[in-house]
């Protein structure tokens, strides 16, 4: 209301006006693999006054961040009139790369049939390929995935459908102990052992296969003691133990 010297007076509208509400538009690019510190954040800004300004949990003080691992980041954001905003971006990554393996050892000491009987990817992005020790890689390995392994340790390179997500486990094929045994007899002119007829004492030695078609070692300590006059008498002290 203006009023001059005389009293008169005018009524005068006058609007006042204010900003739009700062809105936030938070972006992310994930990380490419676990555990990788290649994501972004982005924090977009409309309304409010232009001349914006940006301070991140990071200390960073520009819209985008980068070189992120996957977590929270805030960022608090003032406008030219210094109006104040806050918002956060979360930063993901792909879950890890991992395989469950089931494995079958060696037969028997010395063979090569140990084999790897599953592979199960999972986590990072399907399909998957494989690999072992760091060979030719395999895409949809069928069951059983590697075989003809030998006793020792192998490692398992799991490759997700991205290329370079992979992921490493380490497995063990083991071979059974040699299967050995020691007999010690004394006989009496003479000792029928497996297929021989010994008549001298001394140290005899052979190889079997068992029940499971793996070699035998077996043993004999034999002493032979003659006697004269006595024909056809194959009498021991110990009978020779069976090998299973």
């Amino acid at each position: 209301t203006i009023t001059d010297a005389n009293g008169c007076f005018m009524v005068y509208p006058v609007l006042i006006s204010e900003p739009n509400p700062i809105s936030l538009s938070p972006l992310q690019i994930p990380a490419t693999c676990f555990g990788y510190a290649d994501g972004s954040a982005t924090m977009g800004v409309s309304g409010g006054t232009g001349g914006y300004s940006f301070v991140w949990s990071t200390g960073g003080i520009t819209p985008t961040i980068s070189g992120l691992p996957s977590g929270s980041y805030a960022c608090q954001i003032t406008d030219g009139n210094l109006c104040p905003a806050t918002g956060t971006v979360i930063v993901t990554e792909p879950t890890q790369v991992m395989a469950n393996l089931t494995t079958v050892n060696v037969s028997c000491n010395g063979f090569n049939d140990g084999y790897i009987i599953d592979i199960i990817g999972i986590g990072g992005f399907p399909p998957y390929a494989y690999s072992i020790n760091g060979g030719i890689i395999y895409p949809n390995v069928q069951s059983p995935a590697f075989s003809g392994l030998s006793p020792g340790i192998y490692t398992v390179e799991i490759h997700d459908s991205f290329g370079s997500c992979n992921s490493y486990s380490s497995i063990t094929i083991t071979e059974p102990p040699v299967i050995i045994s020691y007999d010690t007899v004394t006989a009496i002119n003479s000792y029928s052992w497996l297929s021989y007829d010994l008549t001298t004492s001394g140290n005899y030695s052979d190889t079997l296969l068992n029940a499971r078609g793996c070699d035998s070692i077996v043993n004999l300590n034999l002493t032979v003691i003659t006697i004269s006059g006595i024909l056809n008498i194959k009498n021991t002290e110990k009978a020779l133990s069976k090998i299973t």
